[in-house]
């Protein structure tokens, strides 16, 4: 489930209707959270949602609470309405670090 309030109004639709990841560059606040960062690669950096059941265990980095270092989240987990996690496995080295 994702938070059409925190979605880009001006986005392609067709990035979320086709069951695709969001990415930073669809949530308003990641955006404004990783500020330095081009529309490009914004749009590399998946990013699960508050609501969204996680699908596999994964690493992620919480944008909403960057003093928390990379954690695992397990399968089947719901992203809490406070959280913004990427998967570090889904984000290209030189982009992470």
């Amino acid at each position: 489930m994702q938070h059409q309030d925190d979605l880009r109004p001006d986005a392609p639709s067709t990035n979320l209707q086709d069951g695709a990841t969001p990415t930073a560059y669809d949530s308003a606040v990641a955006r404004e959270l990783l500020k330095g960062l081009a529309d490009e690669e914004l749009m590399r950096i998946p990013v699960l949602l508050p609501g969204t059941l996680t699908e596999r265990d994964q690493e992620c980095l919480d944008l909403a609470d960057p003093t928390v270092p990379e954690r695992l989240v397990f399968a089947g987990t719901i992203v809490a309405e406070n959280a913004l996690l990427v998967p570090r496995g889904q984000v290209d080295d030189l982009l992470w670090n």
